[in-house]
């Protein structure tokens, strides 16, 4: 009878454990669905509140199938804002800005040189941080440049469109560098630099007549247009910061 007991108690021992060990198996299968369904979430949100700037007109559409260079000239003037004139790499300007507006009204106008209006760029007000709209010329917002000021480095952002959260706004760029300096990047969501300015090395204007000039490389594929916006914006920000 002991003998009949025993060979029971570890009957049910062993259907015990086999019966354990099927359901860990589920369990583990389960963790691992669950895991893999929580990595294609994120790399899906991922994707969706990120942007791609490379063949996107954003604003002109002034883009390039090589990388391309241009001289930033800002007659610095203290009072009535500064004015911008972009030429490109043979010296023919090519855009200009009216830094005197800006300073007057918070919006000014990236023009051609016969003067038809090709970007738009707005100051918003009402924000804890900096935050300037990059808008066509009909008035449609392109994207939001916005600096984030509470921060030992201040960290400048553009997302497109009009920005609603940090959460839900697509980022088109990031800033790295120094904007006093003329020494800065842009870099898209996957780091790669798609325009880089740095100082002209020979300027003798800007020790006579108070000029500044720095040079712009834009990536191949890039709006050279939006690009020089936001550089004005960032430019507006440090003037007012």
């Amino acid at each position: 009878l002991t003998e009949c007991v025993t060979l029971k108690s570890t009957k049910c021992a062993r259907e015990l454990y086999q019966a354990l060990c099927s359901l860990c198996d589920v369990i583990d299968g389960m963790a691992r669905d669950i895991l893999s369904r929580q990595s294609e979430l994120h790399q899906a949100g991922y994707r969706l509140h990120t942007a791609t700037m490379e063949g996107q007109q954003l604003i002109s559409g002034m883009m390039f199938q090589q990388p391309t260079n241009y001289v930033l000239h800002e007659k610095v003037a203290s009072f009535s804002g500064n004015d911008f004139t972009v030429k490109d790499s043979a010296g023919q300007p090519i855009l200009k800005a009216d830094g005197k507006v800006f300073s007057i009204s918070d919006t000014t106008k990236i023009c051609d040189m016969a003067g038809q209006p090709v970007a738009q760029i707005k100051k918003q007000h009402m924000h804890l941080h900096q935050m300037y709209s990059i808008m066509t010329p009909d008035g449609k917002i392109a994207a939001t440049i916005r600096k984030k000021i509470m921060s030992l480095k201040p960290k400048i952002t553009v997302y497109q469109g009009e920005f609603k959260d940090k959460k839900t706004s697509p980022v088109l760029l990031e800033m790295n560098g120094s904007i006093t300096g003329r020494n800065f990047q842009f870099v898209d969501s996957t780091g790669k630099a798609v325009a880089k300015t740095h100082e002209k090395r020979s300027n003798l204007s800007g020790i006579v007549f108070g000029q500044d000039e720095y040079v712009l490389e834009v990536a191949p594929g890039i709006d050279v247009t939006f690009v020089v916006a936001c550089i004005l914006a960032m430019d507006n920000m440090q003037e007012r910061k």
